[in-house]
């Protein structure tokens, strides 16, 4: 082990083209702490999430969640199909993942509102990550491209 590390910290220093430590040629050296550095900021993206919606697991249900879930009948039956059209005069007609999504809690949890909240963050979360990849990778691309898309 220590001998990879001093072999890492070979290649970073200068050398002539060619050798070890060559600019051409320090690549485990740029990759690693780039790395770490990739994953903390994707770490301040969750924690960001945690804070800012850590008082909302103690709320109840609230304007439009009394018909979405607490009235919405058709989130009580997993096993029929109607779980993916809900009615018209329901806010989630027309939108069948959202009504599956809260038939999925209303079977883990009935009509605790903290599961809903879990979910809804862990979706908003996932939703940060993947627009944070996403920027990352543009930012990356137009670096590596020369600064042209």
């Amino acid at each position: 082990m220590a001998r990879g590390a001093l072999r890492t910290l070979d290649t970073m220093r200068p050398g002539a083209p060619g050798e070890p430590g060559s600019p051409g040629n320090n690549v485990a050296s740029v990759t690693q702490p780039a790395t770490h550095s990739l994953w903390l900021r994707a770490a301040i993206v969750i924690v960001a999430g945690l804070l800012a919606y850590s008082n909302s697991f103690s709320g109840p249900f609230i304007f439009d969640d009394e018909i979405t879930i607490v009235e919405n009948s058709q989130i009580r039956d997993l096993t029929h199909l109607t779980v993916l059209s809900a009615e018209r005069e329901v806010p989630t007609a027309g939108r069948p993942l959202v009504n599956l999504s809260f038939a999925l809690n209303y079977a883990v949890g009935g009509l605790n509102v903290t599961g809903y909240h879990a979910v809804n963050l862990a979706l908003h979360l996932l939703c940060a990550l993947l627009l944070f990849g996403l920027v990352h990778r543009i930012v990356t691309m137009s670096h590596a491209g020369g600064g042209r898309f």
